[in-house]
This record gives C-alpha cells, sequence and structure tokens, in this order.
C-alpha cells in the first residue's frame, strides 16, 4: 500500500535498440514492479519467433534507444506489425526521440548530464508504465461495457474515471510545504483544473505565500471568503482561521469558508479540504498529499480514493518530513507515489489521458 495502485507485476519485453542499455531502463527493469519477459536486441538477425512469443506474453514493450537513432535500425518487421502492443520508449535525446518511426505510447528522454536524477526519472517512467497499463485495462474494459454490460464492481475506479474530465485539484501540506507547493505549481500550465490548497502556517504570513505563488507561478492565487464559483486558472487558499472546503451547489463546484471546529488538529485542515472534495467532486478529483507533520490529510485522501478520485502522494527520499504522506500511505490513501519534481507531470499527465489528448 502507499505505492504504485496495485495491479500485479506488468510483463514487459525489453527491445534494445543501441549497443548498450540507458541505466536509467537498467534501474526501471529491477522495479518489483516489472517482470521481464523477453530482451532483445533489434538488429537483422533478431530471432522473430522468440520475440513474437515474448511480445504475445506481454503487457507492453520497452523500447530502449541509448545513443542511437531509431530510424538508422533495420528494426524488425515484426515489431512494426505488433500495432496492439503498447511501445514505451527511452531515448538519451529529443533528436533520437524525434526519429522513432514507431507509434509510442510514451516516452522519456534521460541521460546523466540532462537531470533529473536518475531516481527521480525512474519514478517518472515507472508512472507512465503503469499508466500504459492502466490505459488498457481501461480500453478493454470499454469494449466489454459495449458488449456485455459489465457491472460497477467490474471497473477500477481508474477506469471509471476516463468518462468526465477532472474538475478539481485538491492539495495539502505542512512542514516543508511552501518549497513543495511551489515546486508543484510552478510546474504546472494554467489550463488544468481549478486548485484548492491548505497549506498548515499563521494565517497572518498566508498573503506573503499567495504574492509568492502569483510570481513564481502561470496561475492567478485568489484568498478566497468563501462563495466563489472556482474556476480554471486560480489557485484558492485562506488567510482566516477557518475551515476551507469544496461545495457542489447547483452542478458548480465552489469554495466554502466556516468557522467549523479543528478537524485533526486544524484549521483550516487538509483532511476537511480532502473529505468535501470527495463528496463534492467524487472521481473528477485529483488529491495530493505533500510533506508535513502529523497525519492531517489521511483519512481526507482515503476519502477521496474511495470516492474514485486519482490520489498522489510525495515520497519520502522527497519529503522534508514524511509525515502526512507516510500516514496516508499506510491507510492505503495512496495510488501513486512520486518525488516530488514528478508530482507536476503526473497531473498534467492523467488531467490530458482523461481529455482524451
Amino acid at each position: 500500500r502507499g505505492g504504485l495502485m496495485s495491479l500485479g507485476r506488468i510483463r514487459v519485453t525489453l527491445l534494445q535498440c543501441g549497443s548498450e542499455l540507458n541505466p536509467l531502463t537498467e534501474l526501471a527493469l529491477k522495479s518489483p514492479l516489472l517482470e521481464t519477459t523477453g530482451s532483445f536486441r533489434l538488429a537483422a538477425d533478431c530471432d522473430e519467433k522468440r520475440l513474437t512469443e515474448a511480445c504475445a506474453a506481454s503487457d507492453l514493450a520497452l523500447l530502449d534507444c541509448f545513443h542511437c537513432e531509431p530510424k538508422k535500425l533495420k528494426l524488425c518487421a515484426v515489431v512494426q506489425k505488433l500495432r496492439a502492443l503498447r511501445l514505451i520508449g527511452v531515448f538519451s535525446g529529443p533528436e533520437a526521440e524525434k526519429s522513432c518511426e514507431l507509434k509510442l505510447s510514451s516516452s522519456l528522454c534521460w541521460e546523466e548530464s540532462m537531470g533529473p536524477s536518475i531516481e527521480d526519472a525512474c519514478g517518472l517512467l515507472l508512472y507512465k508504465i503503469k499508466s500504459a497499463r492502466l490505459n488498457a485495462i481501461a480500453e478493454k474494459s470499454a469494449g466489454l461495457a459495449r458488449n456485455e454490460e459489465p457491472s460497477e464492481k467490474m471497473q477500477l475506479p481508474a477506469e471509471r474515471r476516463a468518462a468526465t474530465d477532472f474538475e478539481l485539484i485538491a492539495l495539502g501540506a505542512s512542514a516543508g510545504g511552501t518549497e513543495a507547493l511551489t515546486t508543484v505549481l510552478s510546474a504546472l500550465p494554467r489550463e488544468v483544473p481549478p486548485i484548492v490548497l491548505v497549506q498548515h502556517m499563521p494565517a497572518k504570513f498566508v498573503p506573503m505565500f499567495a504574492e509568492r505563488l502569483r510570481k513564481k507561478t502561470a496561475f492567478s492565487v485568489c484568498l478566497a471568503a468563501g462563495g466563489e464559483p472556482i474556476e480554471r486558472g486560480f489557485v484558492y487558499l485562506t488567510d482566516k482561521e477557518r475551515q476551507l472546503a469544496v461545495r457542489n451547489i447547483n452542478g458548480r463546484l465552489c469554495v466554502d469558508c466556516s468557522c467549523e471546529e479543528k478537524v485533526s488538529g486544524h484549521r483550516p485542515s487538509v483532511d476537511r479540504l480532502f473529505a468535501s472534495a470527495a463528496e463534492a467532486a467524487g472521481s473528477a478529483a485529483i488529491g495530493v498529499i505533500l510533506t508535513g507533520m502529523g497525519r492531517d490529510g489521511a483519512d481526507g485522501l482515503l476519502r477521496m480514493r474511495q470516492a474514485g478520485a486519482y490520489t498522489i502522494g510525495q515520497d519520502r527520499k522527497s519529503c522534508v518530513v514524511y509525515g502526512m504522506p507516510a500516514a496516508a500511505s499506510e491507510a492505503g490513501a495512496v495510488e501513486l507515489q512520486l518525488p516530488l519534481v514528478s508530482i507536476a507531470d503526473a497531473i498534467t499527465a492523467v488531467v490530458s489521458r482523461k481529455r482524451g489528448a
């Protein structure tokens, strides 16, 4: 619990284009998430029968192009015919990626000189692999729905989420959170769904934090009074000692600020925000819990996940204090655990996938 959403081990065929593997690919293949069904050097003398059998037994293929140009290689005809097989490309640079003539489900460019760290890049690559697998499951489920009308219980929350756009991103943080929130928000495009956040800090410091976010991010930052309809391109937080929540009023999500009692020892409380997001937006929400002391947010994030929302937790290594994300992980509330620098990319990818981009 608390890591990547359990799908069982994902079966992968490795397709190596160059003379050596990208260290990123080597690290990813060591993950307990993956099971390698076969490893092949793509050359003219590649054993196409073995390759076909390995791919048939796989969920997807990992195409490693380390310091090589795929278009100059004699790729096996069998690979080019495997249109149903999802390909994830790992490249050492954007030029190599552009030269690839195969249709890819997803790709990632990385080598040591580029940054980020190999550990952070590996977290993102594993996320992309998992997303490709979930997409395949969702498409298969959609096909069953057209033919057999399976019951709701047969569908994963991720599959149900494919039906509509996300309407809300809820963020929660405490110790170390101002830097973590700035990192995530500064890497997000303005086009993502509206964002409502709780950061534990004295109310008098919130306006300064809000001004910093205005300067560092693409968003308009609003100190919520309560009652405002939430809008795309805006971030909402409160500079009052009040509970911050969202409500669905006549089909429109609005900010709610109230003098309710403290929840989990805090006002505003991450638990209160997340619980309201679960009730108001259900599976149309994304919940993210970041660095912080204590366990505020763990129960609320679990409610979000149970409602079908997509939930993300910051990993231990990148946290200033691995308290709130740890509690959420232990509660089974975290669907995807990532390094801080990978969270914005994950949010953007999930939102884009849902829109069908």
